[in-house]
């Protein structure tokens, strides 16, 4: 397997970048890796851009240190749509993002701190035959900042709110009440960060007029109004989400 070719763009800080063989399957003597390495970032800076090439069913990984309750974002690019991303804790093979379903773009609040591998691969026939393809990654830490606004912080966090709402999940029918965190940002607009009982932090912005998007979120979505909630669907029932009012306005 032929080790992939990567060139940093305006990188502060150390980093390496790997091709390893496909998940259970063990390595062997001949593979090409680079060193490992971790992506950092010196003071001032919470962001970066990373290209690269990646061949047939290898697969490119950066590792990236973060803090609970800090953001993650992560933003593919590639002229190849067989290219897709997933975000796992180092070691952990349950990934909290998987491109594949949700799209190229991520951000996601780290639920409990560690080290995090961004990996990049390929799918189909771009796998099976061997095809090579390039990708860039726009990666940011703390890159989602916070407005200057009069609403009252929660203590120890940049949310003017958290709690519990209704969720539901069609691979996880049990799951009945989910963390959240929002952010209003006046107006009547404000961010939903919604934690899925994979980890992963669900986005939703709410615009004035009742406009709701996910924006990183591939599937199809639907708002409806029912009473004082608004009931947000992605995909075929896939997520549903029972936002009330007071959490998105307040008092």
């Amino acid at each position: 397997m032929a080790m992939g070719r990567f060139r940093r763009a305006g990188l502060p800080g150390l980093l390496a970048l790997w091709l390893a063989v496909p998940l259970g399957m063990t390595p062997t003597a001949g593979l090409a890796q680079a060193d490992l390495g971790v992506l950092s970032f010196v003071a001032g800076a919470n962001s970066t851009e990373i290209s690269g090439t990646i061949a047939g069913d290898g697969y490119a990984s950066v590792f990236i240190d973060a803090a609970a309750g800090q953001v993650l974002s992560v933003s593919l690019a590639s002229p190849s749509a067989s290219v897709n991303f997933n975000v796992l804790p180092e070691g952990n093979p349950e990934a909290i993002y998987i491109g594949s379903i949700y799209g190229p773009d991520y951000v996601g609040r780290i639920a409990e701190a560690g080290r995090y591998e961004i990996r990049v691969y390929q799918l189909g026939a771009a796998s099976s035959e061997g095809r090579e393809a390039s990708f860039s990654l726009a990666i940011g830490l703390n890159a989602v900042t916070l407005p200057e606004q009069e609403d009252a912080l929660v203590e120890g966090t940049d949310f003017h709110a958290t709690g519990a709402l209704t969720c539901r999940f069609e691979a996880s029918p049990d799951a009945s009440d989910c963390a959240f965190g929002v952010r209003r940002l006046g107006g009547g607009t404000a961010s939903l960060f919604i934690t899925l009982p994979s980890g992963f932090v669900r986005q939703l912005d709410f615009a004035s007029d009742g406009a709701v998007t996910a924006p990183s979120a591939a599937l199809a979505l639907s708002a409806t109004r029912d009473g004082d909630e608004t009931i947000v669907t992605l995909g075929a029932d896939a997520e549903i989400y029972t936002v009330p009012d007071v959490v998105i306005s307040g008092d």
